[in-house]
């Protein structure tokens, strides 16, 4: 049968253009499949970028706080650690030593290597439980080629870091013949780990030993591990100051104005604090912590704290006057002022990328409290007894009834109101 002419030619353009119309759509998921790959390569790339960006940031902080030595001698040790991990073929890794003191409690991390290292930060390790423990006590290699059957093996760590340890390879750090870490690695990729593996990991232990002595010889590096170094107990005072009502300030002026006013109480009390021989400890919304003795030694520190607490509310009077006479809402404002003395221990704390030194103890939780819990409706200064003791010839002041402190481990704390010091000393 012979089609007609004209029928041929509409039969043939309609082939070339279904031909066409399939090549379009063949080149449209092309084209979409490789824009959905490019974006999911660059979504990776963001990501990769963002995770080394807060490596960065993190990175800025800890050379802030201990020095880019320190910084760049924990680098080298992860950087052979990572050597190791993949020459035993281990899928986790990681270098333990113990936590500087007198009798060490415990282990931590000093470097780790696999899925489960950034949640074994800050991470402590009993030094009576656990194969690294029973590795750093006796210095000998350990292996471990089923830990669920395995006696000495201390599940804790899996348990906080969500990772599941089969088999486990340990051997002691060894410098001068004395044991300061121990080095392991878990979960061979095939099979298990061998006795030829463990003479390696004793190879590969020695060239890392000359590092690990150099970090732990100085306790400050520890910061970098999120652990501060051991303290020991200083007296000092601790002031704490708030400014009440500030919430209505805010409410009640143009936001701009308000923040300004409440910048120049805490700017005031700042100076005053560094006039008496204080440290501005930390800023807290409309108050602030100060504390004396710690670190610079003042001589007669609990009396140039109160000195100091005086002068506070006394500018601040002065400032509060400036502001009614220039028709600002301030007749609500009051200061709060709270002050403790006794022993305190320099911390470093924070998130890594936000940590500041400050201190803890007892007197910073009372003179918080005292502060807190100061009357709302005028200018006040509470003290503590061991703040006064010795010196109340030197200050005018009020026995207040107990109760106005809560109780700290289990004691009632004495409270006085502090009306000013004695005039000449």
């Amino acid at each position: 049968m012979l089609f007609p002419t004209k029928d041929i030619i509409a039969i043939a353009t309609g082939v070339v253009g279904l031909a066409g119309a399939v090549l379009a759509a063949i080149r449209y998921f092309a084209k979409k499949e490789q824009l959905e790959g490019d974006l999911k390569r660059v979504e990776e790339r963001y990501t990769e970028l963002d995770l080394r960006y807060k490596e960065a940031v993190e990175m800025i902080g800890k050379v802030k706080l201990s020095g880019s030595a320190a910084l760049l001698l924990k680098g080298e040790i992860d950087n052979q650690l990572e050597l190791a991990t993949k020459a035993l073929h281990a899928k986790a890794s990681s270098i333990l030593v113990p936590l500087p003191g007198k009798n060490p409690q415990n282990l931590i991390f000093l470097a780790a290597f696999g899925p489960a290292a950034p949640s074994l930060r800050r991470t402590t390790v009993p030094l009576t439980k656990g194969i690294a423990a029973h590795v750093f006590t006796s210095s000998r290699p350990y292996l471990a080629l089923d830990t669920r059957q395995d006696k000495e093996f201390f599940k804790g760590v899996d348990i906080l870091s969500s990772y599941i340890t089969s088999d486990i390879l340990c051997v002691p750090v060894v410098i001068g013949g004395a044991t300061i870490g121990v080095l392991q690695f878990l979960n061979k990729e095939q099979g298990s780990f061998t006795e030829q593996d463990l003479q390696l990991a004793q190879r590969l232990a020695e060239p890392l030993a000359q590092r690990v002595s150099q970090f732990v010889a100085d306790p400050s590096n520890f910061e970098l591990l999120g652990f501060a170094p051991a303290e020991v107990d200083r007296d000092g005072t601790i002031v704490f100051c708030d400014l009440t009502a500030s919430s209505l300030l805010i409410d009640a002026m143009n936001f701009s104005s308000a923040i300004s006013l409440i910048n120049a109480y805490l700017e005031k009390a700042c100076d005053v604090t560094m006039q008496h021989g204080g440290t501005i400890d930390k800023l807290l919304g409309d108050g602030g912590m100060f504390r004396f003795n710690v670190p610079h030694e003042i001589p007669d520190s609990r009396m140039q704290a109160l000195r100091a607490a005086v002068s506070m509310r006394d500018v601040f009077q002065v400032q509060k006057d400036g502001w009614l006479k220039a028709g600002m809402p301030a007749n609500v404002l009051f200061t709060r002022i709270g002050i403790a003395s006794g022993p305190v221990r320099e911390a470093i704390m924070g998130h890594p990328q936000f940590q500041s030194l400050t201190v803890v103890g007892e007197p910073v939780i009372l003179a918080s409290n005292l502060c807190l819990g100061a009357p709302r409706d005028r200018n006040v200064i509470l003290a503590t007894a061991e703040t006064v003791a010795g010196i109340e010839s030197q200050l005018t002041l009020k026995q207040l009834p107990s109760g106005l402190l809560r109780k700290i481990k289990g004691q009632q704390a004495t409270a006085f109101e502090v009306f000013g010091c004695v005039r000449g000393n």
